[in-house]
């Protein structure tokens, strides 16, 4: 994942994305809102955590992206549904902002 501010490249954290069949969209995001001690339900974009497919899962540290679910979230290689995975070692990402948040 490349952080930029500004237009301005600032890091490059290694992630991972969706598990097979949920990718996660190429593109520009914007951080929408920040959470600490979340949980990621599939009834949020439509899919009943119930269901085939469905998850209700407590994360420590999320960070939404879009209204469509997308949040880049501690996690594991390419299990998610279409967010972005990072590791939970701390890591700068720019002018004191840090990732977990936190940390």
């Amino acid at each position: 994942m490349t952080v930029s501010i500004n237009d301005m490249e600032v890091k490059t954290i290694p992630t991972s994305m969706g598990k097979s069949g949920h990718t996660t969209p190429a593109g520009t995001y914007t951080v929408m809102s920040e959470h600490t001690g979340y949980t990621m339900n599939s009834a949020t974009y439509g899919v009943s955590e119930d269901g085939p497919g469905g998850h209700s899962t407590f994360v420590q540290y999320a960070v939404r992206l879009s209204y469509s679910g997308i949040f880049y979230q501690q996690g594991h290689s390419n299990v998610s549904h279409g967010c972005l995975n990072l590791s939970t070692e701390k890591h700068e990402v720019a002018d004191g902002h840090e990732w977990p948040a936190g940390n």
